[in-house]
């Protein structure tokens, strides 16, 4: 994962630089955009969003622990404030321990893409 992020960052910062610097519209350009744009979506739609929806789903089991009318069922009050406890914890998904894998680190890598861009573009105009 941490090298099919780095791989995202180069991909994207190096189109977008080829893109900018291209005079007239053809076949490059497209080929250009549609990188980007599969790239993308790929790492949002196959990695992050499903990573992201999983971690909000278990954040979801404390409330619907605490709002199961526990008060009701006394022999089960330890349980519930043992999955309380747990969930405050925290939940994140990690690609191989290294990175973890939710939105704000899409934001993050393209964050990053585009100061890679920034610097390139900057570095090779003058």
């Amino acid at each position: 994962m941490v090298i099919f992020i780095g791989n995202i960052v180069s991909n994207i910062c190096i189109y977008l630089y080829h893109f900018t610097i291209m005079n007239s519209i053809n076949f490059t350009i497209i080929r250009d955009l549609d990188v980007v744009a599969m790239t993308l979506i790929e790492f949002f739609g196959a990695f992050c969003i499903p990573a992201q929806y999983c971690i909000n789903q278990v954040e979801e089991i404390r409330n619907a622990a605490y709002f199961s009318k526990w008060y009701e069922y006394p022999q089960y009050g330890r349980h519930i404030l043992m999955i309380i406890t747990r969930d405050q914890l925290g939940t994140t998904m990690n690609a191989g321990g290294f990175i973890r894998v939710n939105l704000e680190t899409a934001v993050n890598v393209m964050k990053l893409a585009g100061s890679y861009y920034m610097f390139l573009k900057n570095f090779t105009e003058d």
